[in-house]
């Protein structure tokens, strides 16, 4: 259906339409109780196929966001006449099926209209790192394990005031000129004798 558009994003400060965030998620298992926003930039939207596969909406763009079937312009605009689809528009599913294999209940799939949102560049945006660890909890049959928020290092983040700051770069000045000074003390009371 083409590329989403969200002005909405405005609201949460986003500057760039193709940037989709999500704070909104259908219940689904992978984002019950999830409740952190999600960034995802270059967002297609998705359509249902026929078949034996169960459809379970995972991602949903907001109501203001559209598809823009010919291509996103300067300054993009909504366009029925060119294709262009209203929203809300799904662009993440979670798909299951009976499995062939007697060993196994299930076969588990999730689709995403976007490929880079677990990158390196983006698996820092608000709870994108979060919400990948669920998919592949939910994909590797970890239910269990779904709903547990992940495991994140207590100490993360140093708050200093600016006298906290202060001292601190004088201490890193300070010292070493003082211990320079004590150097050359002992250098030149070397030299006398």
């Amino acid at each position: 259906p083409g590329e989403i558009i969200d002005p909405s994003g405005a609201a949460a400060g986003v500057r760039d339409p193709r940037v989709l965030v999500v704070s909104h998620y259908p219940p689904d298992p992978i984002t019950r109780d999830f409740a952190l926003d999600t960034a995802f930039l270059g967002v297609v939207a998705l359509a249902r196929t026929q078949g034996n596969w169960k459809y379970t909406p995972l991602l949903v763009s907001s109501p203001q966001s559209y598809t823009a079937a010919a291509g996103v312009g300067a300054a993009p605009a909504y366009a029925a006449s060119a294709g262009d689809l209203r929203g809300p528009l799904d662009f993440g599913f979670a798909l299951t099926r009976l499995s062939a294999n007697p060993l196994h209940t299930e076969q588990r799939v999730v689709v995403i209209g976007d490929g880079d949102f677990l990158s390196n560049t983006f698996l820092g945006n608000g709870g994108n790192a979060a919400l990948g660890t669920r998919i592949f909890d939910w994909l590797l049959g970890d239910d269990a394990l779904v709903r547990l928020p992940p495991r994140t290092a207590p100490d993360r983040h140093l708050d200093i005031g600016q006298r906290g700051l202060n001292a601190l770069t004088l201490t890193l000045i300070a010292l070493p000129l003082l211990l320079l000074a004590l150097a050359s003390a002992l250098w030149l009371r070397r030299r006398r004798r």
